[in-house]
């Protein structure tokens, strides 16, 4: 449970009136926090990573590659900077978002451009 939820539920049970003002505060507080959040510097790195994994795809539209080929193809990438778990997590990530499609043939991932 999210503290945003807990208060929420405090809310819905409570009679008393200048408690429930204050918990909406509080989760009028939360809700700005979370608005005003600014990416790290890892997540503006990881959206750089991807547009570079979803050109390489488009140019080369007829094959699947492992994460590894992939990060092989990208000098960005290369596995002795970018670790190949960070790699597969941000592919993840576009096949999550519906922009790359993976398939598996025995028991490897191949990911190509949807």
């Amino acid at each position: 449970m999210t503290n945003k939820e807990a208060l929420n539920y405090a809310v819905a049970n409570l009679d008393n009136e200048e408690v429930i003002a204050k918990l909406e505060a509080m989760i009028a507080a939360l809700e700005r926090k979370a608005e005003n959040r600014k990416p790290t510097s890892k997540q503006i790195e990881n959206e750089d990573f991807k547009v570079q994994i979803l050109e390489y795809l488009a140019q080369n539209e007829e094959g699947k590659f492992t994460v590894t080929e992939i990060q092989n193809a990208i000098p960005a990438l290369n596995p002795q900077i970018v670790p190949n778990q960070r790699a597969s997590a941000i592919i993840r990530g576009l096949v999550e978002a519906g922009k790359v499609v993976k398939t598996v043939e025995k028991r490897r991932s191949y990911f190509a451009i949807a």
